[in-house]
């Protein structure tokens, strides 16, 4: 069926249907034993992460980044809300499954071009040959660059790319501490915070740290397979990746000549979003 992604989920012996806002699943054993109908099937949860983002020194909080603009954070996030949940649709068949190290560091390259607005939208006009239907296909894998370090700085933010835990704070520690012999011996005393955002894919979170204390935030829903990316996920991407307010020509004009002009640079309404977010 168009639109439906069946998972043989060997892990937990499953049979899971997936369909846009529609999850459910079947035991395998029972798949097993007899035929099976559509009442047999069951509203599918994803299982909670068995690796949770727990630092042993680091004591956890909530944290809220100063000198944005509320404004313009809620534009970005309207969007990039949007934009990552279709994305977590369009590529469910690799999101609910196993990944490699290769298509992870595709994965979240993704998710930070797309956080961060920085990608170019290709119009397309003319009327696609074909079946038509959607981009990404069952068969389709990422075959776009991936990130090649661990530790991408962005916006105010050093990105931590790891699948575990444990590693990505040891990662975190390393890099403070290399942070800390680049300074001054008589800067030394107190080393300001330094913001990280651990990228899992299927998870995020933040860890600010400094020469006295570590502070991490809880773990948040990213791409788990299944739901959509959390609002609290998106919020933690946005705190951490989102750049300075450009100064722009444009924002000193009225506000209906700057939709104005926005509406005359692109046809198609993702890129005049875009580039509402980045110009207003």
């Amino acid at each position: 069926m168009i639109n439906t992604v069946w998972i043989f989920d060997l892990d937990n012996d499953l049979l899971r249907f997936h369909k846009k806002d529609h999850y459910t699943s079947v035991s395998l054993s029972l798949l097993r034993q007899r035929p099976i109908s559509a009442c047999d099937f069951e509203p599918y949860k994803p299982p909670t992460s068995i690796q949770a983002f727990r630092p042993p020194r680091a004591s956890q909080c909530i944290m809220r980044r100063t000198g944005i603009c509320r404004d313009r954070l809620e534009r970005h996030k309207a969007l990039v809300q949007k934009m990552l949940a279709d994305f977590a649709h369009q590529w469910r068949h690799v999101l609910s499954g196993r990944f490699n190290h290769s298509t992870f560091r595709r994965l979240a390259y993704a998710i930070i071009k797309i956080v961060t607005l920085d990608f170019e939208v290709k119009e397309i006009a003319a009327q696609r040959q074909g079946i038509g239907g959607f981009l990404v296909w069952l068969n389709n894998l990422p075959e776009w660059e991936p990130f090649s370090g661990h530790i991408v700085r962005v916006g105010g933010a050093s990105v931590v790319l790891s699948q575990h835990p444990c590693h990505a704070v040891h990662l975190i520690r390393e890099d403070f501490q290399q942070y800390c012999v680049s300074k001054p011996e008589d800067d030394m005393s107190v080393v300001s915070d330094r913001t990280y955002l651990v990228l899992s894919v299927r998870e995020v979170s933040l860890y600010r740290m400094n020469s006295r204390s570590e502070r991490c935030t809880a773990a948040e829903r990213l791409f788990d397979g299944t739901l959509p990316p959390s609002a609290a996920a998106i919020d933690q991407l946005l705190q951490a990746t989102l750049s300075v307010s450009p100064v722009t020509t444009l924002r000193g004009l009225p506000t209906e000549l700057q939709e104005k002009v926005v509406d005359n640079l692109a046809a198609g309404p993702v890129e005049r979003a875009r580039m509402r977010c980045t110009l207003i």
